[in-house]
């Protein structure tokens, strides 16, 4: 996530903790809160409108997934193949 570990995530936490006070720091963590939530409703409003609108479905990159690929290549019935043997030649034997 941005290259943001959990150490720095805690990191900056505290300072903000010592910056903004603990009395003022619940009421901003629930701004953040309630404008993260209405970012993510109006992405999905958003896709679903233009999914409705334009008819285009939204890409799942996990169709992509080369290990996905691979697997259902080989979980894949495999039919025998036949094979043609011109009619002028006679079938050879290997020995």
């Amino acid at each position: 996530m941005f290259g943001l570990t959990f150490e720095k995530l805690l990191v900056i936490t505290i300072i903000s903790g010592f910056v903004i006070g603990p009395r003022r720091l619940p009421v901003y963590a629930g701004q953040l809160a309630a404008f993260v939530r209405d970012l993510r409703g109006f992405i999905e409003t958003t896709r679903a409108r233009a999914e409705t609108e334009l008819g285009v479905r939204a890409v799942d990159l996990r169709d992509y997934d080369p290990r996905r690929i691979v697997r259902n290549a080989l979980e894949a019935p495999v039919e025998p193949a036949e094979e043609q043997l011109p009619s002028n030649s006679e079938p050879r034997t290997i020995v």
